[in-house]
């Protein structure tokens, strides 16, 4: 694949080439600095009053608002610059101007905390203090007026310096019940650009890390991927660990993956190992904390982000894909490790490790266990790609599953259908693709529904893309009826112990599942009775059993390794489910979004852009909810994957 690395310097994005190794953090005579200015007017305050007696506020120049738990809900404004790797942010300054004062009759609106399957209605109250506080004071809320950050990413084959602003022209006074807004906004960032911006030697796009005993079963994937323009290259894990330093088999594959970037100039990385034994292992509550390196072909990282119930950790490969972070204007290796504790990722009431979390480098993970699933799986990539969509008929469908996930009925909420209202926001993207509803709310009316059946029928008749939401753990797939929200009493949807009967054989879509702990590949046959879940024994998950099923199944699978939580109650003034604007509802959308409207055609570049458009629009580190809904979204599929599959 050719890389051209152009420098474009325009009014709001800002791009160059990458420098070599040598060069890239070298401090270069001093150059004149530069200023990009921009000016924003806004509307009055829209201000009214729901059903339960608070007040909403909306702004016409804004489509996001503030959504911390117990905390009032006020619409910002979010700014996006990308600069050129080793550009240097001087000097970040907001002024507002024009400002008016709103005396207030009632209390505006709190944000509830987004809810998951061990609280299907949430009744959370750990942040009932902050809550209080912030209500009987006279300080404006939000405190600051804006804030920033700046990261290392990597978007359309550029490593990127991206500065994120968020802008409060609106801010709350509770206690004096008084609303204060800005009539402008001037926005003014001085920045030196690098002096000798250039090129990574441009020798490989994808590494394959793998034991040694797999090597030759994937030398056919190494041989088809260079032939159609993707130039990839094999290291084993056993090379690694000898060449590279590292506190653990973990960090020291990530080193050698920034050193991949700066040598090679790659731009995916597809894992192949899952456990050794389908037996035992350390499935369960023990996280972080378990013993890794020996269990694993190809090493794991788990977080230790506590969320609020109680879940202490779980696996995350963007650890694998997030390599450089930005401090004191310094580009330097993200360890996910910033207090220097051995704790990794961590989030607990105790201590936050700072985390860049963009992506540097597009990662997938074959979770094979023998060299029996890598030949499946090679195989199964090699004939996917074999053919392009125009020789597929079925490719153009899109199978949407979903149910009544969440009882979000009035006065709590807006009774939304959760999982058919994220399944249409990815019909929506997808134009020329023909939409296929497996939706709770056509019991009545005979049409397809979440059951064992409708849903493998519609998988063995082919679509390109599979989308099922709502609930799920490692050993199934499964929704609501619409206003019945008994365990007991749903459709059935999709165990592990049913995948038996897909048949779909050539006809593989990429599957996207948005639900509990399906993608929790650090299950075992033995250990189930660890976890917390209603779960039942299983050696392999949901979603790697349906990626490495011969005679059909999926292409690969994105979903979740955690708790994915999902977002109710109608916290803003919009008729956008909310469902579809926050958590893993916005996250799994974005990747449909990159597809199908930002012509994004590789997989690992789509689930790439997918995350760093949920960062863009809501910091990682602002709260732990946003943080673990990108660290846990895994790809279980090779990364460098056409989507759709080349042209014969």
């Amino acid at each position: 694949m050719n890389k051209t690395i152009v420098i474009l310097i325009g009014s709001i994005l800002i791009f160059s080439g990458l420098g070599a190794s040598a060069y890239l953090f070298q401090q270069e005579p001093e150059i004149p600095q530069q200023i990009y200015s921009e000016v924003f007017r806004f509307s009055e305050p829209i201000i009214t009053e729901n059903e339960q007696g608070y007040l909403s506020v909306a702004l016409d120049e804004s489509d996001v608002t503030l959504q911390q738990p117990e905390e009032p809900i006020l619409p910002f404004l979010t700014k996006k610059l990308t600069f050129p790797f080793g550009t240097t942010i001087n000097k970040v300054q907001v002024t507002f101007s024009g400002m008016k004062q709103y005396h207030l009759y009632q209390k505006i609106m709190s944000a509830s905390a987004p809810v998951t399957s061990l609280n299907r209605i949430n009744t959370l109250d750990v942040h009932q203090k902050q809550k209080e506080a912030i209500y009987t004071s006279t300080h404006l809320y939000p405190e600051e007026s804006f804030s920033y950050q700046l990261h290392a990413g990597f978007e359309a084959e550029h490593h990127v310096i991206i500065l994120n602003l968020q802008c409060y022209p609106i801010r709350y006074s509770p206690k004096a019940d008084l609303l204060t807004a800005a009539e402008k906004l001037t926005l003014e960032i001085t920045y030196s650009l690098p002096t000798h911006p250039v090129i990574f030697p441009d020798h490989y796009d994808m590494v394959i890390i793998a034991p040694e005993k797999f090597s030759n079963n994937l030398q056919p994937l190494i041989t088809h991927k260079n032939n159609h323009g993707i130039q990839t290259i094999l290291k084993t894990t056993e090379s690694i660990y000898s060449e590279f330093s590292g506190r653990d088999q973990p960090e020291k594959i990530k080193y050698f993956i920034k050193s991949a970037i700066e040598n090679w100039n790659i731009s995916y990385v597809l894992l192949v190992g899952g456990k050794k034994s389908l037996l035992t292992g350390n499935w369960g509550i023990e996280g972080p904390y378990a013993p890794n390196d020996e269990l694993w072909y190809a090493p794991v990282r788990y977080n230790a982000l506590l969320d609020a119930t109680g879940e202490t950790g779980c696996l995350t490969d963007l650890y694998f894909a997030d390599i450089y972070k930005i401090v004191e204007n310094e580009t330097v290796f993200d360890d996910w490790d910033s207090d220097g504790n051995n704790v990794f990722a961590e989030w607990t009431w105790d201590a936050r490790d700072k985390l860049d979390l963009y992506p540097d480098v597009y990662v997938g993970r074959l979770a094979c266990n023998n060299n029996y699933e890598v030949k499946i799986m090679v195989e199964k990539i090699i004939a996917y790609e074999s053919s392009g969509p125009e020789e597929k008929p079925w490719f153009h469908t899109i199978v949407g599953v979903g149910g009544d996930g969440f009882d979000d009925r009035p006065p709590v909420g807006d009774d939304i259908y959760e999982g058919e209202a994220r399944t249409q926001i990815a019909f929506d993207s997808l134009s020329g693709f023909t939409p296929v509803r497996v939706w709770a709310s056509q019991r009545e009316a005979g049409g397809l529904v979440p059951s064992p059946r409708d849903i493998i029928t519609t998988v063995n008749n082919g679509c390109g893309f599979l989308y099922l939401t709502d609930h799920g753990n490692p050993t199934l797939y499964d929704t609501h009826w619409v206003h019945e929200y008994n365990w007991s009493d749903t459709p059935g949807g999709l165990t592990v112990y049913q995948m038996w009967r897909l048949r779909n054989k050539e006809k593989l879509p990429v599957c996207v599942i948005g639900a509990c702990h399906n993608s929790e590949f650090n299950v075992s046959l033995f250990n189930f009775i660890k976890s917390p879940l209603e779960v039942y024994p299983t050696p392999q998950c949901w979603s790697w059993l349906l990626t490495r099923k011969i005679g059909g199944g999926s292409i690969a699978t994105i979903g979740y390794t955690g708790l994915e939580w999902v977002a109710l109650y109608g916290w803003d003034n919009d008729t956008i489910p909310d469902c579809t604007q926050y958590y893993s509802g916005y996250l799994d959308g974005r990747f449909f979004h990159a597809y199908g409207i930002e012509t994004i055609q590789n997989l690992g570049a789509a689930w790439g852009q997918a995350i760093t458009a949920y960062l863009d629009r809501f910091p990682g580190m602002s709260n732990n909810w946003d943080c673990k809904t990108v660290q846990q979204w895994l790809l279980l599929g090779d990364p460098s994957l056409l989507i759709g599959g080349y042209p014969s």
